[in-house]
């Protein structure tokens, strides 16, 4: 079918001056009943377990298995205290604790989000406070074990950033500290979350000096680590040794720790996901024994 260019042109000019495709478009497009961005209380939980899950699989197969304090009841191919180590196990810790490191990145978005929208909305803070002393908690994970990573451009996926380049471990512990101290910042005026979402905390119920103290004590573990770095600045100008005395000892006040067992971080296995216990995988005993 041919148009003659009188009516193509006429239909060009219409086009281009209709508004309907212009104006508010993006306003149009966003769905009123749906947030837009990861709400952080349903990541916080779901992430959380999957890391514990993780290095409780990793501790029973390498600390186990494969030194043959046990055995899997299954003998089929790929059996770890069989010596048959698949190349996947080399990568295992390292691909699930970077999901999940983006997934607490997000955590602390959506509290900033939060705050952006609702700026009475206040446990906006305290999500991001335990966004942060979560990310610490991970990322020292992945740099006690593997050293130089990708950090400062990980998680940039969707930003089309594939290949992140790798930082040194030394820069990874000092922006480490700064997340330690931003987390204690905000959380030391941040309120507890709202009754509604204290399910979403599986540590501590939402309770924000809980967190406070796990962040600061955490602080203290990661100092430990470079406790025989004592010559050069490595937190705010200070060396690590200046700034374990001063958690420790001259400013305690403004960085309250762990000091008795219920400030403990734990969390219980109920049964019902995402608190089932990956080590708990047969059906319970029935009948008389």
């Amino acid at each position: 079918m041919k148009f003659k260019k009188p009516f193509i042109y006429a239909f060009c000019l219409l086009t281009a001056a209709s508004p309907a495709c212009t104006d508010d478009f993006m306003d149009l497009a966003q769905n009123p009943n749906a947030s837009e961005f990861a709400l952080p209380q349903t990541l916080l939980a779901p992430a959380i377990t999957d890391v514990l899950k993780k290095n409780m699989n990793r501790a029973q197969r390498i600390n186990n298995e494969l030194m043959q304090d046990h055995i899997n009841m299954g003998d089929v191919e790929g059996k770890i205290f069989r010596y048959d180590i698949r190349s996947s196990e080399s990568t295992y810790m390292w691909n699930n604790w970077y999901i999940q490191l983006a997934n607490f990145k997000d955590v602390y978005k959506g509290g900033a989000e939060r705050i952006r929208i609702t700026a009475s909305d206040l446990a906006g803070n305290t999500y991001k406070g335990i966004g942060l002393i979560c990310q610490v908690w991970v990322t020292s994970l992945i740099t006690d074990m593997y050293g130089d990573a990708p950090y400062s451009e990980a998680s940039l996926g969707k930003d089309r950033l594939f290949l992140p380049k790798f930082d040194t471990q030394r820069d990874i512990y000092a922006d480490m500290f700064q997340k330690l101290e931003e987390a204690n910042t905000l959380l030391t005026t941040a309120p507890n979350l709202p009754a509604a979402e204290t399910s979403a905390d599986p540590v501590y119920g939402g309770v924000a000096a809980n967190w406070r103290k796990l962040g600061n004590s955490m602080y203290l573990r990661l100092l430990l680590r470079l406790s025989n770095k004592t010559s050069e600045p490595m937190v705010n100008d200070k060396t690590v040794v200046e700034k374990f005395k001063e958690i420790a000892e001259t400013r305690a006040a403004t960085y309250p720790i762990m000091t008795v067992n219920t400030d403990g971080a734990r969390i219980n296995w109920t049964g019902t996901a995402p608190y089932d216990n990956p080590f708990a995988t047969c059906a319970p005993l029935t009948g008389t024994q």
